[in-house]
């Protein structure tokens, strides 16, 4: 529900003659985190909407992640919060290294209490959210009169 909150969206449904690369839409994410409760709700929470996942190891660099957000056309981006402020940055410089990225979600795993969220670059259109501000958006969604309810899969979907 967080993540529809913040403008994910599910796979849209492929034509007889698309394949998934033909695709446009806000509809995958990338994870760039040790494998976490953060990285688990996360993965949970994409296929509970029909959201397309990439993951890359936590043990690959910058290069790695730009590149796997680039071939996926990914709109958000789930990492470790001490990573959030620089890849907003490497998606908002002139040109932007990541055009499609939209939403930097920034993982509380081993954040030390009261550390503030990471805040984007000034004129940045990347928005950064933390783990729990994007499940305390799903709790706040769920509460609301347009709830919104899990998507299935369909047999053509790309779930990873």
């Amino acid at each position: 529900d967080g993540l529809r909150e913040v403008g994910m969206e599910p796979i849209p449904q492929l034509k007889e003659d698309e394949q998934f690369d033909d695709l446009k839409g806000n509809f995958v994410m990338v994870i760039f985190e040790d494998t976490c409760m953060q990285w688990t709700v996360g993965i949970q929470g994409a296929f509970s909407q029909s959201i397309t996942v990439a993951t890359c190891y936590a043990t690959l660099g910058v290069d790695a992640v730009v590149a796997a957000v680039n071939e996926t056309n990914a709109a958000s981006l789930l990492l470790n919060w001490k990573h959030a402020e620089k890849f907003a940055e490497l998606a908002s410089m002139d040109g932007g290294k990541m055009p499609s990225l939209k939403t930097v979600i920034a993982s509380t795993h081993e954040m030390p209490e009261g550390t503030p969220t990471p805040v984007p670059p000034d004129g940045s259109d990347v928005i950064i959210v933390s783990t729990d501000e994007l499940l305390k958006k799903g709790r706040e969604a769920r509460r609301r009169d347009d709830k919104i309810v899990p998507v299935e899969p369909r047999p053509r979907d790309v779930a990873v």
